[in-house]
């Protein structure tokens, strides 16, 4: 949920032309490449890849809970949270309901919350597709503030009344959880069942998902899990985290690999759901269906979701050319999340797989001064201006003395020269750069963007 723009990039860069496909039975070179990250302390989490719902390759490494020196290892029962993945799984619960008639895909939110911005012009419809043009709340600053406390729901929906609308309704495309926690709370509404109940009776029961779950609140305590950040010495626990009752429909269920890939195969194999509506869950709009996202990885298209809360990096797909579903889930990761899954899906996908090491990318002039301008943080006091100079973005704090971060991504940009440090550039739903998010492994900040150097 944290990086709006995170999906589509990735999608992006892994669309190039190679060969096909590595024989199912032979994951020696997958294994090769986690066992080096695993070696190396650099990951923790499960790999799982599965040809029709069922297990052929299964990858677990890690710590998936610790306190005061007692630690609980990760295994295949371990269910992590697995944020915007969650969207899959309420997008077939609307088209579920709206095939029982209990609720249409063009009635309109005012009939549900009329206090909502533009509420009279946005179907449910324009929800699943992220064309509803409503603000995207873990975007705003005043959500990191209050993500870690559980707001109720007459809160959150008085919040978002508050909003503006980003564009008119239906005009464009732009990714919001604000959509998908309105979907969960129409739902309820519909039904008189909360989001947790449905989840267990319309999938999770049906499919036999013995490890998937609304809400921490849920989970049993021997299966609790936690997030980890890498520090200089090692790694500790994400404390607190963010209350998942927020993220709700958007981002709110814990999952295994195992999991989420009976789930997406079920899906594509018309257990779930009509053909008619998968077909609308697969008919992108810029990368976009009704809960799901294009997954290309060169000439192999696949349907799934990425998931980004906390310390947790989730990918899940179905490849229906080679028939698989792979499920990434990590709690902990010293490592660019995009590289990691590209060589695992290179691994999976390729007939002659090639592990690539962190490497930079190129980034014209023009497209570097899109980030050019002075970044404040009020609570801190921090400012920093940030220019282009000789071809390179250069980050200046008050003191005179800058940086030059390497860009890894068309957003992304790190600076490995002490600890770490990965500079990430968050967008607005116009496409324009509103902030800067700045991690190393002790500290997160975010910064607020005025256009102009200086001002």
């Amino acid at each position: 949920m944290r990086y709006t723009k995170f999906y589509s990039t990735i999608a992006l860069m892994l669309m190039c032309a190679v060969t096909f496909s590595q024989t199912a039975a032979d994951f020696s070179a997958l294994d090769k490449y986690l066992q080096k990250l695993d070696d190396g302390d650099q990951i923790k989490g499960s790999v799982v890849v599965s040809s029709g719902g069922k297990a052929i390759y299964e990858w677990q490494s890690g710590s998936a809970w610790y306190n005061q020196g007692e630690e609980r290892k990760t295994d295949s029962n371990t269910p992590l949270a697995i944020g915007s993945t969650t969207k899959m799984m309420t997008s077939v619960m609307v088209l579920q309901m709206a095939e029982e008639g209990l609720l249409s895909l063009d009635q309109s939110l005012e009939g549900f919350y009329p206090n909502m911005p533009g509420a009279e012009k946005i179907q449910i419809s324009d929800l699943l597709g992220h064309t509803s043009g409503l603000a995207n709340f873990t975007a705003e600053q005043e959500f990191l503030h209050w993500m870690h406390r559980g707001k109720d729901r007459d809160e959150m929906l008085e919040w978002f009344a508050g909003f503006d609308l980003v564009f008119e309704p239906g005009s464009e495309v732009a990714y919001s959880n604000t959509n998908y926690v309105l979907l969960g709370y129409i739902l309820e509404d519909v039904t008189g069942k909360s989001f947790g109940k449905l989840l267990n009776e319309r999938i999770s029961g049906p499919l036999g998902l013995e490890n998937t779950f609304f809400t921490r609140d849920e989970v049993p305590g021997h299966l609790q899990s936690t997030s980890f950040i890498r520090t200089n010495w090692d790694w500790v626990p994400m404390v607190p985290e963010m209350d998942l009752n927020n993220a709700h429909a958007a981002g709110g269920v814990l999952s295994t690999g195992s999991d989420l890939n009976v789930f997406i195969s079920a899906l594509f194999n018309g257990q779930l759901i009509s053909e008619k509506s998968l077909q609308s869950m697969i008919d992108t709009r810029e990368g976009f269906g009704y809960g799901l996202l294009e997954t290309p990885f060169y000439h192999h298209l696949g349907f799934g979701h990425y998931g980004s809360l906390d310390e947790y990096y989730i990918f899940v797909a179905h490849y229906p050319e080679a028939g698989i579903e792979i499920a990434v889930l990590c709690n902990g990761l010293d490592e660019d999340f995009s590289r990691v899954l590209k060589n695992v899906l290179s691994n999976v996908l390729e007939k002659d797989p090639k592990t690539e090491p962190l490497v930079s990318i190129s980034i014209d002039e023009d497209e570097l001064s899109l980030f050019t301008g002075s970044y404040y943080n009020l609570e801190s006091g921090m400012e920093l201006n940030i220019t282009v100079e000789g071809g390179h973005l250069k980050i200046s704090g008050p003191d005179d003395k800058s940086i030059y971060p390497v860009p890894v991504h068309d957003f992304l940009f790190e600076d490995q020269s002490l600890d770490t440090t990965r500079f990430s550039f968050l967008f607005d739903g116009r496409g324009s750069v509103e902030s800067l998010l700045i991690k190393n492994s002790s500290d997160i900040i975010l910064l607020n963007r005025n256009e102009v150097p200086g001002s």
